[in-house]
């Protein structure tokens, strides 16, 4: 968690990096000529000055309906599902109400594509109404994210701006009456918007080869395996995701 530190007085989060580095330094000057040392985080921080109420933008955009009398409280129960063609819940994930897969689903298969695209491109030009600031930055089809055989996987996946992030109402499938308010919460920063903007960091004391533009999360497994001496051959077998980052012909390896 990132906190306010608004007070300023005593620049917490600057220290904290200080300290880390100084950690870092003398575990450094500790290692052999063959010892590997990766420092990893699997994601960044942004701010969270906003509050997304992805569900209101669906109400009002005649994707999502509610019963009548409905309370926020209530959550997904609140929604009138033979209405709904989408709704929100968690951070960055919307579901079609898909026929046969929900419960009450309406959504026809046929229908799935022109719904999905009409989404996208409504998303892509929503702002804020209080700045007129774009508000998502980017929508992934959930088949292209997480792939074909994850069938629970968001039909969408909602990426934000800096600044924006999926309210605390829209995790529970709440439906507010604003599409967008301030985050008052001492909870002043995150990552659950576009990885574009919140990347993760990768340190480590051995070349990566000039080939590598952009390492990824899912190359680590495969890598520390390779470290820690696993044959190429048999890393490979494992078909993992990711790919071996570092040269494994350097020294112990």
């Amino acid at each position: 968690m990132f906190m306010r530190d608004d007070s300023g007085p005593g620049g917490v989060i600057e220290k904290w990096y200080r300290a880390v580095d100084n950690t870092l330094a003398g575990l450094l000057d500790k290692l052999g000529p063959n010892d590997q040392l990766l420092v990893v985080s699997d994601h960044g921080f942004a701010s969270f000055d906003r509050a997304v109420h992805l569900n209101a933008w669906l109400r009002d955009h005649g994707f999502l309906s509610l019963q009548p009398g409905a309370v926020i409280d209530h959550g997904l129960a609140a929604i009138d599902w033979a209405r709904t063609r989408a709704y929100a819940v968690g951070f960055n994930s919307l579901y079609l109400n898909l026929k046969d897969r929900e419960g009450a689903g309406i959504v026809q298969p046929g229908e799935v594509d022109d719904l999905l695209d009409e989404l996208s491109a409504g998303l892509a030009d929503f702002v804020d109404p209080a700045s007129g600031q774009p508000v998502v930055s980017r929508v992934v089809r959930g088949i292209d994210a997480f792939g074909s055989d994850h069938p629970d996987a968001p039909d969408l996946v909602v990426g934000y701006y800096p600044g924006f992030r999926a309210s605390w109402n829209t995790a529970l499938g709440q439906v507010p009456g604003p599409l967008i308010e301030d985050n008052t919460k001492a909870w002043s920063g995150d990552h659950l918007i576009d990885p574009e903007f919140v990347p993760g960091v990768l340190f480590c004391n051995s070349d990566i080869p000039a080939t590598v533009s952009e390492p990824h999360l899912v190359d680590l497994a495969p890598t520390i395996l390779a470290m820690l001496g696993l044959d190429p051959a048999d890393i490979e077998q494992l078909t993992l995701d990711g790919t071996v980052l570092l040269d494994v012909n350097r020294g112990r390896y």
